[in-house]
């Protein structure tokens, strides 16, 4: 079928044909809904009435949808036609030449073709451990974009294409795939394998020796075992060695030797591993070129060995022995160690809130953040776990940022050797080699927040955008690949499981934390935990997660990615900050626990009172409390309302500032977002959890009131920040990708309208005073700033400069707050007319305080007096109560308290 440009085939507009295969034709087409462009590969007729073939590139194409990495060509999907007469694979368009064009009429380089080399095996690596098996590769079948860049093409189409799979073995010695397909080429015997040149089945040795034969042709300019018809060069391939005089000269003895080690007709002789290919081009698989001398050499003493090795085991059985077999001494369990690991005094361990340690998956690396007593500067820490000291790593010094929410999350490379985390100084994720080199970006912030990531071994990051889990390459530059999002919750911490074909992450809504396991290929989503967060996956057959302060694991089954029985406590009083923050723990696959010590001791803080210079003016409230949060100030000023208490389960109090007991007002859920109403009578918030009573609520602050009363009789979402003198609340809806600000009576069935509506993130309205003004956080610019407008509408003006968030007003209205990082920022206001005039911004002062880069959370508050009401952050005497706890062979001990099923 040949089709003309502007041709519809399914929802694709066909632009040129570029291209004719065995399978069909090549098109170049528009996606219209994209607005990309991609590559159709049309399928015959003849291929399309074969149902067992067809299913069989069904479940390749899957597999490779999941296939991400930047030598690979991506495929989107399948598209039907003519109501499914027709089919084509929908592909990556990839411009530029073929390798067997560029091969045309020279050789490369030998530079260059060890360059595409490494890039030819970098995907074949990446295929391989998903299982993937490319069958046909060969100079057609890959591609060398303008920049250099190879794209490998057609992975595992073979496989589909092969007859034998369904009508099994042929009688005839050589008949192949090649021989068999309408259109084939003499090309695609000329890189096969002797086992698939004999009909024998194939496993990924198969793609070693078809690479072997496209760097003899890249280095020589000639095809290895290229016959006059496919009978002479299979007959080659079967019979003859390749020609090695013709490789240019001075060609490094690695690369000579790789290539008599992929090009071995025996493939139990041949290197089995791909990723063995790299090393041995990279020299560091010492003697490769030598390979064949030292198998003569090794052949006796291998033999001997081999006999004395039957005859002690004859021995041994005659004599009655009991010793155990090796492979059952071998799975003896190991012993389970246990050690502090202490920060330097002068750079304690940081509490940032996110996940502040972190180990790598050898369990040989320990990573934190620690921050310098002197400056508060805040760097990554890097200690050999068999070493005696942590070191900085050049390069990651990100400044004082103790208060930003954590969220710079750090995550291991698969070989350990490179750590990322989000540096703010930056603006967005950087990597950096722990054995040298400075950072280098990956990608921009995203939004609304980075919130963890995994580094896979074909160096591409899972991440997690805050709505959204998405993959990009950790070279940098390429744009980030959806795989799920959820627009009503937050995605946290992914885990790539075994296999790389699922996704583990935390599912966060409205303060309730669950795990959540993503299917790359079916695209499905399923909660597997209820009430867990941060959780890793263990080669026991375990997932382990926390709750709260408490770790807590399951049996899995990866397979059927689901929990097989009921979660077990097996650590308690680990650090877990607040509601904001992850617990303090992670896990190798190798098994290796690392974890800090605090539980709900280190929790606590102390409520106190903060003058202009940022000096403690004595405490607010007297002992520290546990988790606390949300503070509000009562209009008189005479109570302070906070949540306090366990995390997503809280309690609302008011404490009288006068010295008179507490009350504890509210009882609901987890009690949130409090606001006094004009006569500091009473308190609207926000009950987090509890998905089957309506949101916002109000409660008499004198404690008399034993239900709260819901403001309607259907669901309200959002979260209360102001209480109008016309008895309005002014409310933020969930933080979502579009968030507004809306007003609602407090009485009455009347439904919310907008205050402040756009296509952008507006939240955490604070009113003046007099009610005229409304200051909010809002995103419009591309990073959170402080907007003012007449309430209730007017022009918004920008305030802050630099970014910031949680605004709020001073008593008089003549000065405006905000936070900037983990400092206090002030503006000066003056009526300007029937406008207001605002001064430049100012610090104030800087931590050490409790503060919050989430605007839907209250860290702070303005007294009457100028004071303000803040969370005094806990000394480093309690930052890191026992240092870091290190568990060698942990699983062992997993294994024995939690047995899998």
């Amino acid at each position: 079928m040949s089709m003309d440009r502007g041709t519809r085939f399914g929802s694709y507009e066909v632009a040129a044909l570029i291209g004719v295969g065995g399978m069909g034709e090549v098109y170049r087409a528009t996606d219209p809904s994209l607005k990309r462009e991609v590559a159709l590969k049309v399928l015959s007729e003849s291929f399309i009435h074969d149902k067992d073939r067809l299913a069989r590139l069904q479940r390749e194409a899957e597999l490779l949808a999941a296939l991400n990495h930047p030598n690979v060509a991506h495929i989107y999907g399948i598209e039907r036609a003519a109501g499914g007469a027709q089919m084509a694979l929908v592909m990556e368009l990839i411009e530029g030449p073929t390798l067997e064009q560029r091969l045309a009429d020279r050789a490369l380089p030998p530079d260059e073709a060890l360059s595409t080399a490494l890039q030819i095996v970098a995907a074949l690596e990446a295929a391989h451990e998903r299982g993937i098996v490319h069958r046909d590769l060969k100079p057609a079948n890959i591609k060398i974009k303008p920049d250099g860049t190879v794209k490998v093409l057609d992975f595992g189409i073979a496989k589909a294409l092969d007859t034998r799979a369904v009508s099994g073995p042929q009688a005839a010695a050589l008949t192949t795939p090649a021989m068999t397909e309408a259109g084939s080429v003499l090309g695609t015997a000329a890189y096969m394998s002797p086992e698939q040149a004999r009909g024998k089945p194939v496993d990924r040795r198969a793609d070693v020796w078809a690479f072997g034969c496209v760097l003899y042709e890249m280095l020589t300019g000639q095809a290895a075992f290229l016959g006059d018809d496919v009978t002479a060069t299979l007959a080659r391939v079967l019979e003859r060695e390749p020609d090695m005089r013709k490789l240019p000269s001075g060609l490094p003895s690695a690369v000579r030797g790789t290539l008599e080690l992929c090009l071995q007709k025996d493939p139990k002789r041949r290197l089995r591993d791909i990723g063995d290919v790299r090393l041995a081009l990279e020299g560091r698989l010492a003697g490769a070129a030598e390979h064949r001398s030292l198998w003569r050499r090794a052949l006796p003493l291998t033999a001997a060995v081999a006999a004395g090795a039957l005859l002690a085991a004859a021995l041994v059985a005659l004599l009655g022995g009991k010793r155990e077999p090796a492979a059952v001494q071998q799975q003896a369990a190991l012993p389970v160690t246990r050690f502090i690991v202490q920060p330097d005094p002068s750079a304690p361990l940081a509490n940032l809130g996110g996940y502040d340690v972190m180990i790598s998956p050898d369990g040989k690396r320990l990573a934190y953040f620690g921050q310098n007593r002197e400056t508060s500067n805040v760097s990554l820490f890097v200690r050999e776990i068999d070493g005696l000291e942590a070191k900085p790593v050049p390069g990651t010094d990100v400044g004082n940022v103790i208060g930003a929410a954590g969220n710079m999350n750090p995550f291991f490379s698969a070989d350990g050797r490179s750590m990322g985390f989000l540096s703010p100084t930056r603006g967005g994720v950087i990597r950096v080699a722990l054995e040298g080199g400075g950072p280098i970006k990956i990608f921009d912030e995203p939004a609304p927040a980075f919130l963890g990531a995994a580094w896979a071994a074909d160096d591409t990051i899972v991440y997690s955008g805050g709505f959204g889990i998405y993959r990009t390459s950790a070279g940098g530059g390429a744009a980030p690949e959806l795989l799920t999002e959820n627009r009503g919750a937050f995605l946290a911490s992914p885990v790539l499981l075994p296999g790389r074909r699922a996704v583990m992450y935390g599912v966060i809504t409205q303060g309730v934390e669950r795990v959540a396991v993503f299917d790359i290929a079916t695209r499905e989503e399923k909660i597997i935990v209820e009430n867990g967060q941060n959780a890793f996956y263990s080669d026991t057959g375990h997932i382990v997660f926390a709750r709260g302060t408490t770790i807590m694991a399951a049996p899995f089954d990866v397979a059927e990615l689901a929990v097989t029985g009921a979660p077990v406590a097996v650590l308690e009083n680990v650090r877990h900050p607040d509601s904001q923050s992850a617990t303090d723990f992670a896990l190798s696959p190798s098994g290796t626990l690392v974890y800090v010590p605090g539980g709900e001791d280190a929790a606590r803080a102390r409520v106190v009172w903060v003058d202009r210079n940022g000096k403690v003016a004595g405490p607010a409230i007297e002992a520290p409390l546990a988790n606390p949060r949300d503070l509000a100030l009562s209009p008189d000023g005479t109570r302070l309302a906070l949540t306090v208490g366990a995390l997503a389960d809280g309690d609302l109090w008011v404490y009288d500032l006068r010295g008179r007991p507490p009350i504890r007002v509210a009882v609901t859920d987890d009690d949130r977002l409090p606001v006094w109403s004009p006569d500091s009578k009473q308190l609207a918030f926000t009950v987090t959890s509890g998905a089957t009573r309506p949101y916002i609520h109000t409660v008499l602050a004198d404690g008399s009131m034993l239900t709260p009363r819901p403001i309607r009789s259907q669901q309200v979402l959002g979260g209360p920040r102001a209480w109008t003198a016309a008895g309005e609340l002014i409310i933020m809806q969930p933080p979502l990708q579009t968030a507004n600000i809306l007003a609602m009576p407090v009485a009455g069935e009347e439904l919310p309208h907008d205050v402040v509506a756009t296509e952008y993130q507006e939240i955490d309205a604070a009113l003046s005073a007099d009610g005229r003004w409304l200051a909010y956080s809002s995103n419009r610019t591309g990073r959170d700033e402080i907007w003012v407008q007449r309430y209730p509408e007017g022009v918004a003006v920008r305030v802050s400069t630099d970014g910031g968030f949680e605004p709020r007003w001073s008593a008089d209205g003549n000065e405006l707050f905000y936070l900037l990082r983990n400092s206090m920022m002030a503006v000066s206001v003056r009526p300007d007319g029937d406008e207001l005039d605002f001064s430049p911004p100012r610090e104030l002062f800087a931590g050490p305080y409790s503060l919050y880069s989430n605007a839907a959370v209250g860290s702070y508050d303005v007294a009457r007096d100028g004071r303000f009401v803040m969370l005094e952050q806990p000394g480093a005497e309690r930052m890191a109560p026992a240092g870091i706890v290190v568990v060698q062979n942990w699983t062992e001990e997993l294994k024995r308290r939690v047995p899998g099923k």
